[in-house]
């Protein structure tokens, strides 16, 4: 009985802690479709800077975010100064837990683009596709089949999916990251101190 006393105590934080998991920020309309397609975005304002100044502080720093991943697939594929577009492809681990014991993570892959006007610029994140585990077991996914209100919310849209609510808040959070980091590089002061 002692034994089973400890273990519930060990186990009441993890109970607690899973009942007061706040989702709202996840339901309905976390993830964006436009006609049938996740896209992220997020349009930022940069009131007295110029399109040539925007389109080059989020090439640096597109540039600089994806070589960050170390591998051949993450890269800027187009740039187009003058229409101010920067495009990339990013292929990078998003990690759902990990302990001593256990990794559960997915590789995902996205596009992410800039389109730079000015004074203002759009950041997208789309064409979302997941890698989950390695070897014989691996699985694919997309974002339109995994992660949308559609399959990752119950009937009622209250609730997220038991199996697919990691997904869909790790993703909600991989965005949210790009979007300070973007950002912070349009806000600092200097392009030399972008990342």
């Amino acid at each position: 009985t002692k034994l089973l006393f400890v273990l519930a105590c060990l186990c009441m934080p993890l109970l607690l802690h899973a009942q007061k998991r706040d989702d709202s920020k996840y339901l309905t309309g976390a993830v964006p479709e436009v006609n049938g397609k996740v896209v992220f975005s997020k349009e930022f304002s940069i009131p007295g800077m110029s399109q040539d100044e925007i389109f080059e502080r989020m090439q640096k720093w597109m540039q600089i975010r994806l070589k960050r991943n170390q591998n051949e697939t993450s890269r800027i594929v187009f740039t187009d100064k003058e229409k101010g577009q920067v495009i990339g492809l990013g292929e990078e681990w998003i990690v759902f837990q990990s302990t001593a014991l256990a990794l559960d993570r997915t590789l995902v892959q996205y596009q992410i683009g800039a389109f730079c006007q000015p004074e203002t610029c759009e950041l997208r994140i789309e064409k979302i596709r997941y890698t989950y585990r390695e070897g014989r077991d691996q699985e694919k996914y997309t974002a339109e089949e995994w992660i949308t209100d559609e399959y990752a919310l119950n009937k009622s849209q209250t609730k997220l999916v038991r199996g697919l609510a990691k997904w869909r808040r790790k993703t909600v959070d991989f965005a949210d990251a790009l979007y300070t980091e973007a950002a912070d590089a349009l806000s600092a002061a200097s392009i030399n101190q972008i990342m």
